[in-house]
């Protein structure tokens, strides 16, 4: 699991995907500004849904661009401590098969 800080500022729309040597700060940046354009919506608005879908909560969260479109990758984990991924168009907030989004 990522640190809590680290966490945050991914919830914030940090850009996974990019080199390991990339800068969190310049991701986030580019992340803001994606959603500043209106090319993704808020993570706080697809969250809830997902939650609720699963009966499970938020345990970690990437942005990354996959196939042409941005998609949040959202691990999820169950009350029995299952662990997945849901993977959601960042865009549209329509959840992907599994094959997309990185969802089990």
């Amino acid at each position: 699991m990522r640190p809590p800080l680290l966490l945050l500022s991914m919830l914030l729309g940090a850009v996974a995907g990019l080199p390991a040597a990339a800068d969190p700060e310049y991701d986030h940046n580019r992340a803001q500004r994606a959603l500043e354009r209106g090319e993704i919506r808020p993570l706080h608005a697809l969250l809830a849904p997902v939650e609720q879908r699963f009966g499970a909560r938020l345990l970690e969260v990437e942005l990354r661009q996959e196939r042409g479109r941005l998609v949040y990758e959202i691990k999820l984990i169950t009350p029995d401590g299952r662990i997945f991924e849901v993977g959601v168009d960042a865009a549209t907030g329509v959840m992907l098969p599994s094959d997309l989004g990185g969802g089990h």
